[in-house]
Order: C-alpha cells, then sequence, then structure tokens
C-alpha cells in the first residue's frame, strides 16, 4: 500500500543507505517450479527480476541497487529472488538456457512490455505487483513496503466485491493500481481511478487533497487530473511543493506539461481529425497554450509533441527528423547531463532511427545527433553504446569501411573496460561482435532486435 511506502525507509539509517556489499541474492540453479517449490516451503516472498542482456537501465540497477548490502539484508530474509534474462545471445551459459522456455511463459503470461521490469509473488505464487523500469534504492523500498503489506493478498476478493458494487474509498487507490498491473484489467482499473477522483478526491479541501498518498494515486493514474480541478492549480502554481513532497525534481512540471499537452493538442487534433487540414495548426496550439499558461515554455511543448506526431502517428520520418533537429538547436541545455543525452540523442534518437528508418536524409541525420552525444557524454560505457550506434548508421548509409572501423573502436573501449574492471566480458561485447563479423560479411545487422533493411540500403553496403 502507498502509505507503508515509508515504513522500510524509516527503519533503515541514511549512512547505511549506500553501503555496498553482497546485496540481493539472487538464486543461480533453481528452474521456476523449484523457486515456488522453495518460496512455499520457507514461507518467503518472491522477487523476479526480469532483464535483457542490452538494457542500460538494468545494468543501473545492478550497480547502483542491487548491491546495496541494507537492501539485500532485507530481501535476502523476505524473499527468494531470481533474475530471468529475457533475450538470447551466443554466450549463454546453461542455466541461461534451461529457463529460455520458462521465459517465454513468463513474458506471455505476464504482459511483460519492457526492460527491467519487476515481479513480486505471494509465496504461494500468486502474483502480488508488478512495475516497470529503472526504481532508485528509495523507490526499490516502496515496492517491496507495497507487496508485504498484509492486505494485498487480499484485493482479489475486493475486486469481486467492487464488481458486484461494493466500493471502500479507503483501499481504491491501491485496488485500481492492483487490478492494472496485477490483473491486466485496464478497463476495470480506468474506471475505479475515475470512480474514486470524482466521487471521493473532488470533495476533500486543498490541505486534505496533496498528500503522499494521493499524489502516488495521480503518479498511477495521471489521466484524472484535468486544468480545472484542485490537483493542477497547486501543480501550476506551487510545482516545488509538490515535489518535495513526492522527492522527485520535475514531477509536477512534467504532470502540468502532460495534462496542458493532452487537452491543448492532443485532444485538439482528435477533434480535427477527418477535416479538410492537411496538417496541424502547430502555431495556433501555441498561441492558446501561452495565452492560457503564461508559465509554461509553449513552443517547447508542441515541438515535444510535433516529434512523437511526426514519429508514431503520421509515421512522417522526415518530418519527425527535421523538429527533432530545431528542438536540440533551440533547447541544448535538456542535454545537460549523460542519461538525458543518451535518451534524447541516442536511444529516443540515433538508434531509434536506425532500428526503423532507411531514409539517407535522417540517417544522416541521425548521425549528427550520435557524434553530438559522442561530443557531450565522455562516459565510457555510454561511449561503447554511442560508437556502436554510429558505426551502424554509417553501414546502412553505405561507408562500410568507415563502419567496421568505428565498429572496432567500440569493441576495443568494450574490451579495455572489461579488463579495468576484471570482468570477462565489457558492455555490449556480444552484440558489437556479431555486429562487426555482418559488417565484414556484407549481411544486415540487428535484425534479430527488428532493425529493417531496404534493398537501397542493402546495396549500398555491397557497392
Amino acid at each position: 500500500m502507498r502509505f507503508f511506502t515509508l515504513i522500510f525507509i524509516i527503519l533503515i539509517p541514511y549512512e547505511l543507505l549506500a553501503q555496498e556489499g553482497e546485496g540481493i541474492i539472487f538464486d543461480g540453479n533453481r528452474t521456476w517450479a523449484e523457486i515456488k517449490k522453495q518460496a512455499n516451503e520457507q514461507n518467503k516472498y518472491i522477487f523476479m527480476d526480469v532483464f535483457a542482456t542490452w538494457c542500460m537501465p538494468c545494468k543501473r540497477m545492478d550497480a547502483e541497487v542491487y548491491l546495496n548490502d541494507s537492501l539485500g539484508r532485507f530481501m535476502n530474509e523476505k524473499f527468494v529472488s531470481v533474475r530471468i534474462q529475457m533475450d538470447s545471445t551466443g554466450s549463454d551459459n546453461s542455466y541461461v538456457k534451461k529457463w529460455y522456455r520458462d521465459a517465454r511463459l513468463i513474458a506471455d503470461s505476464f504482459k511483460i512490455k519492457g526492460y527491467p521490469s519487476f515481479l513480486f509473488f505471494s509465496p504461494k505464487g500468486v502474483l502480488l505487483y508488478k512495475d516497470i523500469g529503472f526504481k532508485d534504492l528509495y523507490q526499490f523500498m516502496a515496492m517491496d513496503s507495497i507487496v508485504l503489506d498484509p492486505l494485498r493478498t487480499k484485493f482479489y476478493l475486493f475486486t469481486d466485491k467492487y464488481v458486484s458494487g461494493i466500493k471502500n474509498y479507503s483501499i481504491m487507490a491501491d485496488l485500481a493500481e492492483f487490478v492494472r498491473s496485477v490483473l491486466k484489467n485496464e478497463d476495470l482499473a480506468v474506471k475505479m481511478a475515475l470512480d474514486y477522483k470524482s466521487n471521493y478526491l473532488d470533495n476533500l479541501s486543498e490541505s486534505e487533497l496533496i498528500s503522499k498518498r494521493n499524489l502516488d494515486f495521480l503518479y498511477d493514474f495521471n489521466f484524472v487530473m484535468h486544468p480545472w480541478d484542485g490537483f493542477f492549480k497547486v501543480f501550476y502554481e506551487d510545482p516545488e511543493r509538490i515535489d518535495s513532497i513526492v522527492r522527485h525534481p520535475g514531477w509536477a512540471k512534467w504532470m502540468v506539461d502532460n495534462v496542458i499537452t493532452r487537452e491543448e493538442i492532443s485532444n485538439r487534433l482528435k477533434v480535427q481529425k477527418g477535416s479538410d487540414k492537411r496538417y496541424p495548426d502547430w502555431r495556433g496550439f501555441q498561441s492558446e497554450i501561452q495565452r492560457k499558461y503564461p508559465r509554461e515554455d509553449a513552443r517547447r511543448l508542441v515541438l515535444d509533441y510535433e516529434i512523437y506526431f511526426y514519429r508514431y502517428t503520421d509515421l512522417n520520418w522526415s518530418e519527425y527528423a527535421r523538429v527533432k533537429d530545431d528542438k536540440i538547436k533551440e533547447y541544448p541545455y535538456l542535454l545537460n547531463s549523460g542519461w538525458n543525452t543518451f535518451l534524447t540523442l541516442n536511444y529516443n534518437g540515433a538508434w531509434d532511427v536506425f532500428i526503423h528508418c532507411n531514409i539517407r536524409d535522417v540517417l544522416g541525420r541521425a548521425l549528427a545527433w550520435i557524434n553530438l552525444a559522442i561530443s557531450l557524454d565522455t562516459n565510457e560505457e555510454m561511449q561503447v553504446g554511442y560508437k556502436d550506434t554510429k558505426a551502424n548508421l554509417l553501414y546502412k548509409l553505405g561507408k562500410v569501411k568507415e563502419a567496421i572501423s568505428c565498429e572496432q573502436d567500440a569493441l576495443t573501449l568494450s574490451n579495455a573496460i572489461a579488463k579495468r574492471q576484471g570482468t570477462e566480458k565489457g558492455p555490449y561485447k556480444d552484440e558489437i561482435s556479431e555486429a562487426l563479423e555482418n559488417m565484414k560479411e556484407e549481411k544486415p545487422t540487428y535484425t534479430y532486435q527488428g532493425a529493417v533493411w531496404s534493398q537501397q540500403s542493402l546495396q549500398e553496403i555491397k557497392k
């Protein structure tokens, strides 16, 4: 339950949170059936870390969270922990291969959409909680607190009662999250969230409304906030107050941006759909947002939506690249951290273009983005990924010799990192090695990750 998330945190002195040691002990021998049998016999909960070898947030969990000694002591006492690799590589050992079949079943049964994913089960093997994406130490401990709340095991019964018309607003926020994440019933979860918002939260005073518990609910169901309600007023006028409660700098601003974008752009585009207008009125959206919300940077909001629109709705790669170029030039401060650089210029930029696009002009623009990332972010592990992206863009453009040289640089750096850290393999070594061999043999790269190759692109590499 959200209102218990601070219990475990309070019990651990602050100075212990930075300690590193053995951390969480993940079982490395048993099958899924054996894990469930052990948990039941020992009356322990089950924690399952679902990851992929290429996943950067997964690597961050390994380095920044799982090694924490205090967290490890707690988890090892309460949970049987296991890690499930969802991709396959040429270097997989017998244990990973033994899990191939169960990994596929787990992905299908629990609707795994991305990595890392976290699954928590009762000692009886019943799914109690599911989450996704990198979590820092405090966020991870908050998940533990939710799972260990005794009320959690009764949520299946409370769901049946709600469907039959028996409503309990004291638990409805957490019940809606449970129905969404565990039962995978999005329609019922949305119904519960809207019910809770309109029949309970909207009747509270501002002092009652702005609490940690209610903000946690809003984090899970942000679509319930609108420009005319009590939440929005505080989020817009006093974002620092909200951020201090949730301990997440910038979250209030993100929520305000999200609501304004939904109401002033997305919903208006739906109304315009089917009209004679060929292109959205981006300037009109910008003017209206600036008039209604003078504190907002309307230009940035509209640029963000244009990027999304041309990438996912209109599927216009050329316009997407043009608008993304505009944003990079107009807002260089948004690349002020390695993580932002990685997401903006590589993962949601150059790498995305390489995987899905074959238009030469767009590939050229993506090459400029990854060169910028290389110049801005000096983190060596990130550099390995950036060089790999650059090499594959060069390869798709037909610059085979340059591509091979760049990919070799990436592999050399990966090996150097491994040697310095005393590990068998450096970051992305298997992926880069395979791509390098394919380049030398003039074969397409990263097809197993869904990379698309047009006939023109294939012809370019064979010139």
